[in-house]
């Protein structure tokens, strides 16, 4: 009798050990599924001569830089949110002057639940022309500016700088191209950093 109580005892304490186990494991996998991943939003107007072009708020006509950016973010294998299709109210509307500045450029990230943003812009000017084998060309330099941003207290966390020159005999194209090559070199630093952070 006493060897049968004794057995019964020694399988019910198994039995708990083993729901407490299960619990254990439970709230474990719990606490894995609330830390999420950071999410990435990019806002990087660009303006070519005196034509501008959002990136936000519908407007998707061009936004060479931004894109190369986010290309380069989704290759991090980081979480990118696009803001193309987002429409913000922004005080002062969506323009250059509001969405180039961290204040505006922190209502589109927060509009998208981002948790870190990356602003600044891109602007293209005549940079010269020449004449190469009896063919006018025209040359272009591309700027490009970006900062990263931590969402919730909108601290600066890093800068970026690049540019490029690019000529052609129309100056619309030489100004893609200058835009393109920059864009894909500001990416690369750009991308490495947010990996650090979002790593940390």
């Amino acid at each position: 009798m006493k060897t049968k109580f004794f057995l019964v005892l020694a399988l019910l304490s198994i039995r708990m050990i083993s729901f407490a186990d299960e619990a254990a494991v439970s709230a474990e996998a719990s606490t894995i599924a609330e830390v999420s991943e950071p999410v990435f939003v990019v806002v990087l107007p660009e303006k070519i001569g005196e034509e501008t072009y959002l990136g936000v708020g519908g407007d998707q006509t061009q936004h060479l830089v931004q894109s190369e950016i986010e290309k380069a973010l989704i290759r991090k294998k980081l979480e990118v949110k696009d803001v193309a299709g987002l429409e913000p109210q922004v005080e002062g509307g969506l323009s250059w002057q509001t969405l180039t500045v961290k204040e505006g450029a922190l209502v589109v990230a927060r509009a998208a639940e981002a948790d870190y943003l990356v602003y600044g812009q891109a602007t293209a000017v005549k940079g010269g022309s020449g004449q190469a084998y009896g063919v006018k060309a025209v040359r272009a330099r591309a700027d490009v500016t970006a900062r990263l941003v931590r969402v919730s207290d909108g601290k600066i966390l890093d800068i970026f700088e690049s540019d490029a020159t690019e000529g052609n005999q129309a100056f619309g194209i030489a100004a893609k191209d200058a835009l393109k090559v920059a864009g894909k070199s500001i990416a690369k630093d750009v991308a490495a950093a947010c990996a650090k952070v979002a790593a940390e």
